[in-house]
């Protein structure tokens, strides 16, 4: 690993994958309380679905989203809506995963955000 405080581009969330799905959850969910957005793909280097991919650098995407605008909606609605937000990115870029993370705030009242998010 390099002395710069860049980290390399399977963990950096400013590739144009990860910045155009950021984009879009910014502006369909303006009013979230937490959003995160991650580049797991360091984590899966040599894995066997992504070996040959033409994108290893931002395959694995985990996102963290909370927002009153899942109020009343079960888990697979609200990943369906997100799934559908990013799907041109999903298969512009050929991501591999996307691991998500929906909650209310009210749910988040319940949990602490370290450890359950």
């Amino acid at each position: 690993m390099s002395s710069s405080s860049t980290p390399p581009s399977n963990q950096s969330i400013q590739g144009p994958a990860i910045t155009s799905i950021k984009n879009k959850i910014k502006a369909k969910f303006p009013n979230a309380t937490h959003f995160a957005i991650f580049n797991d793909s360091y984590l899966h280097k040599g894995h066997g679905g992504i070996m040959n991919s033409r994108n290893t650098s931002e395959s694995h995407v985990r996102i963290e989203l909370v927002t009153d605008d899942f109020e009343g909606m079960k888990l697979p609605m609200r990943h369906r809506i997100i799934y559908k937000l990013i799907q041109d990115e999903m298969q512009r870029y050929n991501i591999h995963a996307v691991q998500l993370k929906t909650k209310t705030v009210k749910e988040m009242a319940k949990v602490s955000l370290p450890s359950s998010l």
